[in-house]
Protein backbone atom coordinates (compact mmCIF):
# COMPACT_ATOMS: atom_id res chain seq x y z
CA UNK A 1 0.00 0.00 0.00
CA UNK A 2 1.17 3.87 -0.62
CA UNK A 3 2.64 5.59 2.17
CA UNK A 4 -0.31 8.10 2.21
CA UNK A 5 -3.76 7.81 0.43
CA UNK A 6 -6.04 10.88 -0.21
CA UNK A 7 -9.29 10.22 1.41
CA UNK A 8 -12.54 12.26 -0.10
CA UNK A 9 -16.04 12.77 1.26
CA UNK A 10 -18.39 12.86 -1.89
CA UNK A 11 -20.06 16.37 -2.66
CA UNK A 12 -23.69 17.33 -1.16
CA UNK A 13 -26.41 14.90 -2.02
CA UNK A 14 -29.97 15.42 -2.85
CA UNK A 15 -30.60 13.36 0.27
CA UNK A 16 -27.61 15.05 2.51
CA UNK A 17 -29.77 18.50 2.34
CA UNK A 18 -32.83 16.60 3.04
CA UNK A 19 -31.81 15.18 6.46
CA UNK A 20 -32.41 11.66 5.44
CA UNK A 21 -29.91 8.72 5.82
CA UNK A 22 -28.62 7.18 2.80
CA UNK A 23 -26.45 4.33 4.18
CA UNK A 24 -25.86 1.80 1.09
CA UNK A 25 -29.00 3.56 -0.93
CA UNK A 26 -27.50 3.23 -4.08
CA UNK A 27 -29.29 6.64 -5.89
CA UNK A 28 -29.55 9.87 -4.13
CA UNK A 29 -27.66 12.30 -6.82
CA UNK A 30 -25.44 15.10 -5.66
CA UNK A 31 -26.80 18.36 -6.20
CA UNK A 32 -25.25 21.33 -8.68
CA UNK A 33 -23.11 22.44 -5.39
CA UNK A 34 -22.11 18.40 -4.52
CA UNK A 35 -20.42 18.72 -8.10
CA UNK A 36 -18.93 22.24 -7.34
CA UNK A 37 -17.33 20.81 -3.83
CA UNK A 38 -15.96 17.82 -5.63
CA UNK A 39 -14.57 20.09 -8.50
CA UNK A 40 -12.71 22.34 -5.50
CA UNK A 41 -11.25 19.01 -3.73
CA UNK A 42 -10.05 18.39 -7.32
CA UNK A 43 -8.20 21.27 -7.35
CA UNK A 44 -6.54 20.85 -3.69
CA UNK A 45 -5.91 17.41 -4.63
CA UNK A 46 -4.26 18.57 -7.62
CA UNK A 47 -1.85 20.80 -5.29
CA UNK A 48 -1.15 18.10 -2.81
CA UNK A 49 -0.28 15.96 -5.79
CA UNK A 50 1.51 17.76 -8.04
CA UNK A 51 4.82 15.70 -9.37
CA UNK A 52 4.28 13.09 -7.61
CA UNK A 53 3.27 11.10 -10.79
CA UNK A 54 0.54 8.67 -11.72
CA UNK A 55 -3.01 8.78 -10.12
CA UNK A 56 -5.42 6.77 -9.92
CA UNK A 57 -9.32 7.31 -8.11
CA UNK A 58 -11.40 4.60 -6.63
CA UNK A 59 -14.74 5.01 -5.37
CA UNK A 60 -17.24 3.03 -3.24
CA UNK A 61 -20.17 1.88 -5.98
CA UNK A 62 -23.07 4.09 -4.50
CA UNK A 63 -23.81 6.66 -7.17
CA UNK A 64 -22.98 9.85 -5.35
CA UNK A 65 -19.65 8.61 -4.52
CA UNK A 66 -19.20 7.41 -7.96
CA UNK A 67 -20.51 10.79 -9.82
CA UNK A 68 -17.47 12.17 -7.49
CA UNK A 69 -15.06 10.51 -8.38
CA UNK A 70 -15.84 10.52 -12.28
CA UNK A 71 -15.82 14.49 -11.41
CA UNK A 72 -11.96 13.72 -9.38
CA UNK A 73 -10.67 11.72 -12.27
CA UNK A 74 -11.14 13.68 -14.61
CA UNK A 75 -9.73 16.83 -13.07
CA UNK A 76 -6.74 15.01 -11.91
CA UNK A 77 -6.29 12.91 -15.22
CA UNK A 78 -6.53 10.26 -13.32
CA UNK A 79 -7.67 6.21 -13.27
CA UNK A 80 -10.81 5.36 -11.95
CA UNK A 81 -12.76 2.27 -10.70
CA UNK A 82 -15.01 1.09 -7.81
CA UNK A 83 -14.80 -0.79 -4.36
CA UNK A 84 -17.56 -1.94 -3.13
CA UNK A 85 -16.03 -2.58 0.38
CA UNK A 86 -15.92 1.39 0.27
CA UNK A 87 -19.15 1.47 0.71
CA UNK A 88 -21.35 3.37 3.41
CA UNK A 89 -22.07 1.60 6.68
CA UNK A 90 -25.51 0.42 6.35
CA UNK A 91 -28.34 1.53 8.36
CA UNK A 92 -30.50 -1.04 7.39
CA UNK A 93 -34.66 0.42 7.78
CA UNK A 94 -33.12 3.27 8.78
CA UNK A 95 -32.07 4.13 5.41
CA UNK A 96 -34.66 7.12 3.48
CA UNK A 97 -35.92 7.82 6.92
CA UNK A 98 -34.94 11.16 8.51
CA UNK A 99 -31.57 11.28 9.85
CA UNK A 100 -32.36 12.53 13.28
CA UNK A 101 -34.70 9.21 13.60
CA UNK A 102 -31.45 7.20 12.80
CA UNK A 103 -28.95 8.85 15.11
CA UNK A 104 -31.67 8.66 17.67
CA UNK A 105 -31.75 4.42 17.60
CA UNK A 106 -27.84 4.10 15.85
CA UNK A 107 -25.86 6.61 17.84
CA UNK A 108 -25.23 4.42 20.70
CA UNK A 109 -25.50 1.25 18.21
CA UNK A 110 -28.65 0.14 19.92
CA UNK A 111 -28.66 -3.34 20.40
CA UNK A 112 -32.23 -3.22 18.92
CA UNK A 113 -31.23 -1.11 15.97
CA UNK A 114 -27.92 -3.81 15.27
CA UNK A 115 -30.36 -7.08 15.99
CA UNK A 116 -33.52 -5.87 14.13
CA UNK A 117 -32.93 -3.21 12.11
CA UNK A 118 -30.14 -4.23 9.81
CA UNK A 119 -27.78 -2.18 10.98
CA UNK A 120 -24.27 -3.11 10.17
CA UNK A 121 -21.53 -2.78 13.59
CA UNK A 122 -19.10 -0.12 13.45
CA UNK A 123 -16.06 -2.42 13.19
CA UNK A 124 -17.33 -4.49 10.61
CA UNK A 125 -17.84 -1.78 8.21
CA UNK A 126 -14.38 -0.51 9.84
CA UNK A 127 -12.78 -3.98 8.33
CA UNK A 128 -14.02 -3.70 5.51
CA UNK A 129 -12.91 -0.13 4.68
CA UNK A 130 -9.85 -0.78 5.66
CA UNK A 131 -9.24 -4.13 3.58
CA UNK A 132 -10.38 -2.12 0.65
CA UNK A 133 -7.56 0.79 1.87
CA UNK A 134 -5.06 -1.75 2.09
CA UNK A 135 -5.38 -3.78 -1.19
CA UNK A 136 -4.38 -0.54 -3.24
CA UNK A 137 -1.54 -0.62 -5.58
CA UNK A 138 1.57 0.45 -4.44
CA UNK A 139 3.45 3.24 -7.03
CA UNK A 140 0.62 5.22 -7.69
CA UNK A 141 -1.09 8.18 -5.75
CA UNK A 142 -4.19 7.28 -4.16
CA UNK A 143 -7.90 8.94 -4.39
CA UNK A 144 -10.71 7.10 -2.57
CA UNK A 145 -14.22 9.15 -2.93
CA UNK A 146 -15.72 7.88 -0.24
CA UNK A 147 -18.27 8.44 2.98
CA UNK A 148 -18.18 10.43 5.35
CA UNK A 149 -19.09 7.57 8.32
CA UNK A 150 -17.00 5.35 6.87
CA UNK A 151 -13.88 8.06 6.98
CA UNK A 152 -14.71 8.39 11.05
CA UNK A 153 -14.49 4.40 11.68
CA UNK A 154 -11.59 4.53 10.70
CA UNK A 155 -8.48 4.58 13.40
CA UNK A 156 -8.21 7.96 14.15
CA UNK A 157 -11.33 8.99 12.90
CA UNK A 158 -13.72 9.90 16.20
CA UNK A 159 -10.82 13.06 16.22
CA UNK A 160 -11.78 14.34 12.96
CA UNK A 161 -15.58 15.54 14.40
CA UNK A 162 -17.73 16.06 11.13
CA UNK A 163 -16.44 15.71 8.13
CA UNK A 164 -17.76 17.87 5.54
CA UNK A 165 -18.90 17.30 1.96
CA UNK A 166 -15.57 17.00 -0.08
CA UNK A 167 -13.35 17.10 2.55
CA UNK A 168 -9.72 16.35 2.19
CA UNK A 169 -8.41 13.73 4.66
CA UNK A 170 -5.05 11.12 4.63
CA UNK A 171 -4.77 7.93 5.52
CA UNK A 172 -1.53 7.09 6.48
CA UNK A 173 -2.21 3.41 6.40
CA UNK A 174 -2.68 3.18 10.61
CA UNK A 175 -4.69 6.30 10.86
CA UNK A 176 -6.84 9.31 9.47
CA UNK A 177 -6.50 13.10 9.76
CA UNK A 178 -7.33 16.17 7.91
CA UNK A 179 -5.32 16.63 4.72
Amino acid sequence: MQESVYLVRHGESEWNISGVTQGQTAHPRLTVRGREQMVAAAARIAGLVSGEGAVHVTSSDLGRAVAGAEIMARRLGASRGEDVRLRERSFGLFEGTRHTRTVAWTGGASLVALAHGGVEDSASACSRGQAALGSLAEGVTHVVVGHGELFRLLPGGTELGVVGNGDVLVWDGTSVRRA
